[in-house]
């Protein structure tokens, strides 16, 4: 027999409202800076949408003192890729900070979701349709109600909407105290997947201002083929994060306990190169990420389909003579 659990009522009968009382401030804090540098990103979508029907692409911010700045950051597409990846930093801190406070709980949770779901969905599809309407600009209407290619790139982005909330809401539903520590994802992860949008959009940048300023890559046509590759990749990327494939969770595999000197070396190095150059450091390592999973996959299905046969070999050889004549049957 299921025992149901006790309602709290009143002296009338009536079910009493749920009442929050308390928060852990620093998780929360976290949380909130997550869904801050979502919204952010948004708003400097808009900004650039602004500044390029005003005439200032491709240097849209503006003259700034400082020519590293001015590198990394050529445009507000750029800031908002960036602020993306901001965010991750602060959905990565949030989860620590309740685990080191001990203060795990379904408001963090349900914040935490809703917070992705700004962050990791609602604003790298609008960094992607903000470059393709940016860019495509006299050549295809990027709008629900503009030509043939607008149309797929505008579905295409509701699509990465709709996947990623699908993600989060199978998370909340499947997730089991101690998952945290597990090694691997089902699906893969909506920060990733938001990621890897937002590192092709800042490397757009930075190649189209270098075709721009540089006379030898004048008429080069990578950063075009960028854009017009953005929304396959999005598709893409949408049905990995609601699919079942495994993907390594980097944290607990490759930073959690203790490990070689060697192994920290390469991190080290890893790091140095986004340093170097960012805008390729980061795009090279969340694409082999997210194509890490089905690799993975298949290698895992290969290997199994081999040791079948080998496994049934090993069964045979084992059997005396008699149990084959039983199994073959009379000659």
């Amino acid at each position: 027999m299921r025992v149901l659990p006790k309602l709290n009522r009143s002296e009338g009968g009536k079910r009493r409202p749920r009442r929050l009382r308390a928060i852990a401030v620093l998780p929360t804090m976290a949380t909130l800076g997550n869904l801050l540098c979502g919204f952010a990103a948004i708003h400097f979508c808009m900004r650039a949408l602004f500044a390029a029907g005003g005439g200032l692409y491709p240097l849209e911010i503006g003259p700034r003192e400082s020519v590293l700045l001015e590198r990394i950051l050529p445009s507000y597409l750029a800031m908002a890729g960036y602020l993306i990846f901001l965010a991750m930093l602060f959905d990565t801190l949030d989860g620590r900070l309740a685990r080191l406070a001990r203060r795990t709980t379904e408001f963090g949770g349900q914040l935490d979701s809703i917070s992705d779901m700004v962050s990791f969905g609602l604003a790298p599809a609008m960094l992607m349709l903000a470059l393709l309407s940016r860019q495509l600009e006299g050549e295809w209407l990027v709008t629900p109600l503009g030509d043939t290619f607008g149309r797929a790139a505008w579905i295409t982005a509701a699509m990465f909407v709709g996947c990623a909330a699908l993600r989060l809401a199978r998370y909340n539903v499947e997730n089991e105290p101690g998952e945290q520590r597990r090694n691997y994802f089902k699906g893969l992860p909506t920060p990733a997947a938001a990621s890897v949008l937002a590192s092709l959009v800042i490397l757009h940048e930075w190649v189209f201002v270098l075709e721009s300023q540089n006379q030898q890559l004048h008429g080069s046509r990578v950063s075009q083929e960028l854009v017009k590759a953005l929304p396959v990749v999005a598709l893409l990327l949408g049905l990995l994060m609601v699919s079942r494939i495994r993907y390594v969770h980097f944290g607990n595999v490759f930073l959690g306990g203790r490990k070689p000197i060697v192994h920290v070396v390469l991190l080290m190095v890893m790091l140095l190169l986004v340093v170097l150059r960012p805008e390729i450091a980061l795009t090279t390592y969340l694409l082999l990420y997210a194509v890490s999973g089905p690799v993975l996959s298949a290698v895992r299905r290969f290997r199994r389909r081999e040791a079948q046969p080998a496994a049934g070999e090993a069964a045979d050889a084992a059997q005396t003579p008699q149990q084959r004549i039983s199994k073959d049957g009379p000659a």
